[in-house]
């Protein structure tokens, strides 16, 4: 049992709603469906009855929802007596990351943080792989969250903080299939990011894998945006990839669909974010704080 998973039952307690909680905890609501059954598992019981009008706490799901009070307020108190012995006040954290995850992963991270440790000043900044791993290497950073790959020769230190599937997307109103072979995405219209983007370099693996060549698609155009790729996606232009977290919103409004390519593997379109930072022995109070608080939590703090 972890100290995040009193925090979303409490939510969803004071809001009687599996979905309310999610938006305000930015989690999707099988994501809250999924810690609640956790907890139910954990304690061998229910917690709440679900009705058609939202949920109620059972008898023991209340005696949880009190002592989760009582344990949430106990560890806020305990991070700021900690946070006194380790002077966070009125310091600076640079957050690079690389465009999925500076775009739509780290912004809710970044506010929960903040939320704790109000007095620290934090920034982002989002740019391609390549150039945040120069910049942790060059000290204009204090951490860095990329996809792709980081050169064992920077000797950085790495650490895996979650993964996320690419999706074949397309628009609904002009693809109506679930499922295509490899042929039939040979000839379908793509619309691709450039080459800088961990996302293609993980596409060229894929067809690679696959016994085909980039010069066997029909590729119409690269973009070097993702939102860019979305909006033509959603005209109707073409079919591309990127990754899920990239696309919640639009599939949850049924403005974009996914759709998979028959006898190919999924592990192969996984991607790994990692952390990455110096190598210090005397690494600052503030860069060791957050570190931890993205390892502990792992993907429960992305949005």
């Amino acid at each position: 049992m972890k100290i995040y998973q009193f925090k979303i039952f409490n939510t969803v307690t004071q809001v009687k709603s599996f979905s309310k909680a999610a938006n305000l905890l930015y989690l999707s609501q099988p994501a809250i469906s999924k810690h609640i059954k956790s907890m139910e598992e954990y304690y061998g019981t229910r917690l709440f009855n679900r009705t058609s009008q939202g949920v109620n706490l059972t008898k023991a799901g209340r005696t949880v929802y009190e002592y989760g009070k009582k344990l949430l307020e106990t560890h806020d108190n305990l991070e700021k007596e900690i946070d006194k012995h380790l002077n966070l006040e009125n310091l600076n954290l640079i957050v690079g990351a690389s465009v999925t995850p500076g775009e739509y992963l780290l912004p809710c991270t970044i506010w929960t943080f903040k939320d704790k440790h109000p007095k620290i000043d934090i920034q982002l900044k989002v740019n391609h792989t390549e150039e945040i791993i120069q910049e942790v290497l060059n000290n204009k950073v204090s951490i860095g969250i990329v996809e792709g790959e980081v050169p064992p020769e920077t000797n950085l230190n790495t650490k895996k903080i979650m993964y996320d599937e690419l999706k074949f997307i397309a628009s609904p109103l002009k693809f109506k299939k679930d499922i295509i072979s490899l042929e039939e995405l040979k000839e379908s219209p793509l619309i691709l990011l450039n080459e800088s983007f961990g996302i293609r370099q993980k596409f060229n693996q894929f067809i690679d894998s696959n016994n085909l060549k980039i010069d066997d698609l029909n590729i119409i155009t690269e973009m070097d945006s993702i939102t860019a790729i979305k909006s033509a996606v959603e005209s109707g232009l073409g079919v591309s990839i990127v990754s899920h977290s990239s696309i919640k919103k639009e599939i949850y409004q049924d403005i974009i669909k996914t759709f998979d390519i028959n006898n190919t593997s999924k592990d192969k379109l996984r991607v790994k974010f990692k952390l990455i930072h110096q190598n210090q022995t005397d690494q600052p109070n503030i860069i060791t704080r957050f570190i931890t608080f993205l390892s502990i939590q792992n993907e429960q703090i992305f949005c």
